[in-house]
């Protein structure tokens, strides 16, 4: 019996390592390529399989929470509305296209909701993220110093920095080298409390060694990725650690000095801070997307459509996607979408604050204070990248955060062992 405990868990361990390699690889391991309709990668290959099994199984997994319940009805609306807007949407086989991408993303969501159930499973597969993570930023490093890339192709002559530094961009599987550096700060929080959680006692040593090797990583390949929003993280996340922390005399000397450092420098360079919005490319680009939004009333252009020229409106400079993920959902879905998801959001980080308060235990409290972190990170966070809608991983990351506000709020643990993918029975180990 104990035999079989011990291949039922490591078979369980190999199912989510797969499924979570299938979700933060994507579209960079091979697939079909089919005219009309872009690339068939393994992810959505394997998605509805787990869907339709985590569906016959929906009885076993209990009773939906409000959260859950919350959420999938914004999912609903978000999704109903979206293909209302297929409409009117200028280019309607770009707006049904980019839904698709939005329905998996959801799918995704909700597998993981009903999958992970106990905060030890959480913290499990974490650490399976946090390895491959580990190993998806040193195959960065390497692509960074050498120029030799392992899924991408057209990236050999972009160099972030001057020529003669011979430093290239680091992308692996994520397309561009700003998604990376956002993936590997989202993850960052949920990681630390993961391998506290899991590595105590005579693992001390392992758990440090995990979280430095991390950290280093991610500012390597930030550097390397010449990513300003991904460097500036570093001290905002200090800052808000130290917010965060208990109160003592440290903490208020420190806030106090941090208030202090930042007041002198904005007065100190004022003229540059007003120029960044001045003529920074994005304030541009934002400017166009608003306008292609106003063309339509504010009730979307249709997803993928808000950075499609249309006649008789005039733009300055480029005409790109917005790189700024709450405009993209603004222009895209309208103005009924976007307040109703602002109206979540905001609730969400209202719910993860109030269980750091209330937090019943030591686990809990840390739970609920990394929701609450990533999910302020977020706001600077969500300009990094062309845009995030439809990756895997950034639904995997939103699915992490939801399951971390509602594990916090958990009264007790039910058994302790990982979950296993539904495809394989649905047990646990």
């Amino acid at each position: 019996m104990q035999l079989k405990t011990v291949k039922q868990r490591q078979f369980n361990t190999f199912a989510w390592a797969v499924f979570l390699v299938l979700i933060l690889f994507a579209a960079a391991l091979p697939g079909l390529e089919f005219p009309g309709v872009g690339k068939l990668y393994p992810f959505r290959v394997v998605l509805p399989f787990v869907v339709l099994a985590v569906a016959f199984y929906d009885r076993k997994y209990g009773a939906y929470s409000a959260v859950q319940k919350n959420t999938i009805l914004l999912i609903l609306f978000m999704f109903v509305y979206g293909c209302v807007t297929v409409l009117w949407a200028p280019e309607k086989l770009t707006a049904i296209k980019q839904l698709v991408g939005y329905a998996y993303g959801f799918f995704l969501v909700i597998v993981l909701f009903r999958l992970i159930r106990e905060r030890s499973c959480f913290y499990r597969v974490m650490m399976l993220i946090a390895w491959i993570m580990i190993v998806i930023m040193l195959m960065g490093v390497l692509e960074g110093f050498t120029g030799h890339y392992f899924f991408e192709e057209g990236w050999e002559d972009l160099l972030p920095y001057a020529t003669d530094t011979n430093i290239h961009y680091p992308v692996v599987c994520f397309g561009n080298p700003n998604d990376m550096v956002f993936a590997a700060f989202a993850f960052m929080p949920f990681i630390n409390l993961s391998a506290n959680a899991l590595y105590k006692g005579k693992f001390t040593a392992l758990r440090i060694g995990i979280k430095v090797l991390y950290f280093v990583l991610y500012c390597m390949v930030t550097v390397l990725a010449s990513c300003r929003m991904g460097i500036l993280l570093i001290p905002i996340a200090v800052v808000v650690n130290v917010c965060m922390a208990k109160r003592s005399t440290f903490k208020t000397l420190a806030v106090a000095a941090i208030v202090v450092a930042c007041g002198f420098g904005v007065l100190l360079k004022w003229d540059s801070f007003l120029a960044f919005f001045e003529q920074d490319a994005r304030v541009e680009i934002w400017k166009n997307i608003l306008k292609n939004a106003e063309h339509f009333f504010f009730f979307g252009t249709g997803p993928g459509n808000s950075f499609v020229a249309i006649e008789g409106v005039e733009y300055a400079g480029r005409l790109i996607n917005p790189h700024f993920w709450f405009l993209e959902i603004l222009a895209e879905f309208g103005i009924f979408v976007f307040l109703v998801l602002m109206a979540g959001y905001f609730a969400l980080m209202r719910a993860a604050f109030r269980r750091i308060g209330k937090a019943e235990s030591r686990e809990k409290y840390t739970l609920s204070k990394a929701a609450f972190k990533v999910l302020l990170y977020f706001f600077p966070m969500c300009i990094m990248s062309s845009s995030l809608s439809v990756s895997p991983f950034f639904w995997l990351i939103a699915a992490l955060v939801l399951l971390a506000v509602e594990l916090s709020g958990k009264s007790a643990q039910n058994g302790g062992e990982m979950k296993d993918l539904p495809s394989a029975g649905g047990e646990y180990a």
